[in-house]
């Protein structure tokens, strides 16, 4: 099943870009039952280049600064999901989160962590897991799980956190470093090919803006399979 992000809430979204001062907005995504339809539910306010949002089945936020080369490295910002942003939304694939949609002056992202790296993530955290802990885990509601998650698996998921932070962060570094050589332009084409890369955990999709960035060129859609999985299914081994 997939999602569509109504025209109002990409509407929102691109108006929020040419906002000025420059600030980032993020919050949550719903489907509407009138529409079927994702809407803006709510919406905070974050600083340039930083924002903090509660996790929710679907999250979003902006990414307003620009990266102009003839500017310098000190006052690009980049348009894809940073190092953080993909992190995080590996975390918060375990604690309830589907999605998470990033719009900034490159296009509309929207960011998944793939069902099988999921599950791949669950067997192994489970493999050597005490029957109590899982049994703590299986007896929660879907909504307490967007804030308990158990400890072994919170663990696996926070070394892997960590390894996905490195690998972007070095690209972003790899970018900034060679500034004077290179363009955002090439940049992006190298952090796509990796976040979509055959060992990535991502399923990324790029959604680019309408004539006179009005709209976008096709419907931003969200995959909205059950990724919160029951775990009974992941007994001990």
């Amino acid at each position: 099943m997939n999602a569509e992000v109504g025209a109002s809430s990409i509407r929102r979204l691109q108006t929020s870009l040419r906002q000025r001062p420059i600030r980032e907005l993020g919050g949550e995504l719903t489907i509407a039952k009138s529409s079927g339809h994702l809407v803006i539910r709510s919406e905070v306010n974050g600083q340039t280049r930083t924002i903090s949002v509660d996790t929710a089945d679907v999250n979003f936020h902006t990414h307003p600064g620009t990266c102009k080369d003839i500017e310098g490295a000190s006052k690009c910002a980049i348009g894809v999901p940073s190092s953080s942003d993909m992190a995080e939304i590996l975390r918060r694939a375990f604690s309830g989160n589907r999605a998470h949609v990033i719009a900034s002056h490159d296009g509309i992202y929207v960011v998944q962590v793939k069902p099988a790296y999921v599950r791949a993530l669950l067997n192994e955290a489970y493999a050597d897991s005490k029957p109590s802990e899982q049994k703590y885990w299986n007896t929660l509601t879907a909504e307490a799980r967007f804030t308990s998650t158990p400890p072994s698996l919170k663990r696996l998921v926070e070394t892997y956190a960590k390894r996905i932070y490195s690998e972007f962060d070095a690209l972003e570094e790899w970018f900034y470093t060679n500034f004077e050589r290179t363009t955002y332009r090439a940049f992006r084409k190298k952090w796509l090919a990796h976040a979509r890369g055959h060992s990535s955990p991502f399923d990324v999709k790029v959604y680019t803006y309408g004539k006179h960035g009005k709209g976008t060129t096709h419907p931003v859609r969200v995959r909205y399979a059950n990724l919160r999985l029951p775990l009974s299914n992941y007994h001990r081994r």
